[in-house]
């Protein structure tokens, strides 16, 4: 949640009032004063300077702000239970204001106390109901808790709230998903999609939720509606390809990210690649012609043309990968060592292995040699 959006309204609502007090001692006031200036301005260290010179025992001292301004200070420099431990001797000695049970609650849960912090929430309420970041607080201490039924009645009160916020639908299909209750799930997601007038956006926030519960092929289905209902959204098509990818579909996805490429030439070499792990060599090696990165355009036709056993034609790129400098990368080396060897140059094979030292490569190399002599073994006359 930001901290910085309620941090505002806690100085408004249960700092500022407070500096117009009259029966506290003149030093005091303005000390705290000047403690809520530098917190709101964000001299986070400063204000915690300040308010160490202020004497706890002094009488007529405003104790639940002084321990308020304690406990956002600790906040904002992420010291939860410094910051739990001042806010709750804030609320302990009168502090009234809800915003300081949500600056609680935060901190207890960030100190990982999700109970303490929905207690928080309980006791501010309904002081800060209709503000969403809140809201959400409310839902993830309830699951870090794990009432799922606390979170899910959470949810609902979110969305009863905030009826224009579709996130809190979304967060209800997630965690129906990861239920495993994938009929209520999809019950969800079309309410969730209704309800955010069916933008592209909706459809890829969903998406992307489908994938990130291990449900590709949900994903893929509500992406493909997504691309009918917004032909030449490249955010759509991209999200589709990985879609059909996670669902071990690299041919769909391959097609998919072609027509993404159309759009914007930087996905070509990932449409290639695509299409070279579906086998569609001839299609990769089309789509590689327009790569426009030439270093990354000619590592990837070598290993095209490797893949396709087209030795000769691999070794021809010798040339243009040293103009681009990349026969000092060992794989490409190793690449056109494998070329040689196959192509029956044994004497550019062996020349190609030297100096290659990574341990990922060695192994293959040390391999490739065997081989080489082998070779060279076998054509000794007898």
């Amino acid at each position: 949640m930001r901290l910085a959006l309620l941090l505002t309204l806690c100085l408004a609502a249960c700092v500022g009032p407070a500096a117009t007090r009259t029966d506290a001692p003149d030093e005091e006031v303005d000390r705290l004063g000047l403690a809520a200036l530098l917190l709101r301005d964000g001299h986070l260290e400063r204000a915690r300077a300040v308010l160490g010179e202020v004497d706890p025992r002094q009488d007529g001292l405003d104790l639940p702000r002084f321990h308020t301004l304690r406990g956002l200070v600790a906040l904002q420099l992420q010291e939860h239970d410094a910051a739990r431990e001042a806010l709750r001797l804030a609320t302990a000695t009168g502090q009234v204001e809800p915003i300081v049970w949500v600056y609680l609650a935060q901190a207890e849960h960030a100190a990982g106390d999700p109970a303490a912090a929905l207690a928080a929430l309980a006791r501010g309420r309904p002081g800060w109901e209709g503000q969403a970041p809140v809201h959400r607080l409310e839902v993830l201490c309830a699951w870090a808790a794990g009432d799922r039924g606390g979170a899910f009645a959470a949810l609902e009160r979110a969305e009863r709230r905030l009826p224009d916020d579709a996130t809190f639908t979304r967060q209800r299909v997630l965690y129906l998903l990861e239920l495993g209750l994938f009929v209520a799930a999809a019950t969800a997601g079309e309410e969730y999609l209704s309800r955010a007038g069916h933008a592209p956006e909706a459809y890829l926030a969903l998406g992307e939720a489908l994938r990130r519960a291990r449900r590709p092929d949900d994903a893929a289905r509500v992406l493909e509606v997504a691309r009918l209902r917004a032909p030449g959204h490249e955010q759509v098509l991209v999200a589709l390809a990985h879609a059909h990818l996670d669902a071990g579909r690299p041919r769909a996805a391959a097609v998919v990210l072609e027509e993404a490429a159309r759009l914007d030439a930087k996905y070509q070499a990932e449409a290639a690649e695509l299409f070279r792990r579906a086998g569609a060599l001839d299609r990769a090696l089309y789509l590689n012609a327009s790569v426009q990165d030439a270093a990354a355009k000619a590592r990837q036709r070598l290993g095209l043309l490797l893949q396709r056993a087209a030795f000769d034609q691999a070794l021809a790129l010798e040339p243009r990968l040293s103009r681009l400098g990349l026969l000092d990368d060992e794989e490409v080396r190793y690449a056109l060592a494998y070329a040689c060897y196959r192509a029956g140059d044994l004497e550019r094979a062996d020349l190609r292995l030297r100096g290659i030292t990574r341990p990922e490569l060695f192994r293959a190399a040390t391999d490739l040699r065997k081989a080489i002599q082998l070779e060279r073994e076998q054509a000794e006359p007898r």
